[in-house]
């Protein structure tokens, strides 16, 4: 396989070296003003969950009780430490995310200039820096802006790895591409696929790398072993969640069709959500994308950034048939791809074509970043718990033992309280928990001879969300029966209501291992 003529050594000394630098920097830090003044905002109720995962001890995380969970215990630890350094606060959870954005930045950067040169390596900054895509995932207390990361660093490696013509440049190509890749499946089990991707892609456009005909397979199958056992722990665990039902996958379900091909274009296109005043950025991408494919397209380099992408689709759709994770958080690292090949497209530009693609893909980009920004809150849990809080003598009713957690979560963040200053009644209906990962975590609720005990002028509230409606839980005991039961679209709460409901809760209902059975 020939290699780009455009491939040259890590940006050095120099003139156009400087600029580059120059470049990346500001890139850098307008990613971080804008990331950084939009991040005062509510947690939802799966960040919050991330609060109370990253609360837990380190060698808890590490062990088997977190067969509970089936996120991999790599990012909860990294916001452990940083939670022990920093009060907890929304804007102050999402800084590592945040982090990790821009550092990606650096990462695609080097990774593009080693491909295409400085030209293209510009661009990929200018793309990274104002994408709405990674505007909103750096906000994210959740591993996935982690994942992309990974993914970069790996698929560097890869670029690395392809272009070397030293053993030592090899050496380390590889072990980038190794690093990586582990450290993406200790972050989301779903980064399993990266691997796989890579190799699968790397035999397809290399020769090389093809079993028992090129002189570097031997070396992918080592760097393949060396990823499993590297994440062997993760895969055990794995293993053992997928020979049990479990109930925080539940609430997944296919997104159809029309709607999957609608997320796959938009995810890949580093946009959220398309309406015509931003539809000029991901027209751009997608342009520029097929312009570096079309003109790339005997680079090494270019073959190897396709069949990433080919593969890795084909292979998220054939595991989407067992289990639906073809969703625009999971499939993020795959925007990665058509990044690059935009980058590479803009690279090929001179002069004042150059200038006049970084400024059009700089302005759409403003736009669709502006007209993104109101989007960016998913669940109001600030106004849930402030409301109910408001109130000394009341009593929130929830929908299971996460919500429980969630809500504890929600006043220490909001509240900087270490607990609610209200009673939080989890009410769990019959039948396995959604989100069971919650299962004996949320505090025990006031009990006597079996019963819920609260005190007698205790005023309640409903908390409802989608998925976890507690009105549900009501109406199941005979209450409430001509209350709307329209599922919500966002959390909210319904109150409050006199003491007598939860008279009546209490006297139709059990108290068990501290929940509130529900009959």
């Amino acid at each position: 396989m020939e290699r780009s003529d455009t491939a040259r050594r890590w940006p050095g000394s120099g003139l156009e070296s400087r600029i580059g630098l120059a470049a990346l920097t500001a890139a850098v830090l307008v990613a971080a003003m804008v990331r950084l003044a939009f991040s005062d905002y509510s947690l939802w109720f799966d960040e919050l969950a991330s609060v109370f995962f990253a609360s837990q001890p380190t060698e808890r995380l590490w062990s088997a009780w977190m067969l509970r969970e089936t996120n991999p215990p790599l990012f909860y630890t990294l916001l452990r430490w940083w939670i022990e350094g920093t009060e907890l606060s929304d804007a102050g959870l999402r800084v590592p995310g945040i982090a990790a954005s821009l550092a990606a930045i650096g990462v695609i950067y080097a990774a593009v200039a080693r491909a295409y040169g400085r030209r293209a390596a510009v661009a990929a900054a200018l793309l990274l820096a104002l994408s709405p895509q990674q505007l909103y995932f750096s906000h994210q207390v959740r591993a996935y802006i982690f994942l992309y990361l990974a993914v970069a660093v790996s698929f560097a490696g890869l670029v690395q790895i392809v272009l070397a013509t030293t053993a030592r440049a090899r050496a380390i190509g590889w072990v980038l591409y190794v690093m990586g890749a582990v450290a993406g499946i200790y972050l989301h089990t779903t980064g399993l696929i990266w691997p796989a991707t890579a190799t699968l892609a790397l035999m397809l456009v290399d020769a090389r790398f093809r079993p028992f005909r090129g002189g570097l397979w031997i070396a992918l199958a080592v760097a393949g072993g060396m990823i499993v056992l590297g994440s062997s722990w993760w895969l055990y665990i794995t293993f053992r969640q997928l020979a049990q039902p479990n109930g925080n996958l539940g609430w997944m379900q296919g997104l159809g069709l029309t709607k999957s091909a609608l997320v796959y274009v938009a995810t890949l296109l580093q946009s959220r959500q398309i309406s015509a005043l931003q539809l000029p950025a991901p027209l751009l991408v997608a342009g520029f994308a097929a312009l570096g494919a079309w003109r790339g397209r005997g680079e090494a380099v270019t073959r190897l950034t396709l069949a990433c992408l080919a593969t890795g689709t084909a292979l998220f759709l054939v595991l989407n048939l067992k289990q639906p994770i073809f969703l625009d958080r999971t499939i993020l690292w795959l925007s990665l791809f058509p990044l690059v090949l935009a980058a590479r497209g803009v690279g090929t530009l001179r002069g004042r074509g150059y200038a006049a693609a970084l400024v059009a893909l700089a302005l759409a980009l403003g736009v669709s970043v502006a007209l993104t920004r109101p989007h960016l809150p998913k669940e109001d849990w600030r106004a849930v718990v402030t409301r109910v809080a408001a109130d000394p003598g009341a009593a929130l009713l929830v929908d299971g033992e996460a919500m429980g957690v969630a809500t504890q979560m929600a006043c220490r963040v909001q509240l900087h309280r270490p607990a609610c200053p209200f009673a939080v009644v989890p009410l769990v209906a019959p039948g396995p928990q959604l989100d069971s990962w919650g299962r004996g975590l949320a505090a025990r609720a006031p009990a006597r001879g079996g019963r819920l005990a609260l005190p007698a002028d205790a005023r309640a509230y409903v908390l409802r969300r989608p998925f976890h409606d507690a009105l549900v839980d009501v109406q199941r005991t005979g209450l409430l029966r001509g209350a709307d039961a329209t599922p919500p679209e966002a959390p909210v709460v319904v109150g409050p209501y006199p003491p007598a409901l939860l008279v009546a809760v209490a006297g139709r209902t059990r108290v068990s291992d501290g929940t509130i059975r529900v009959p």
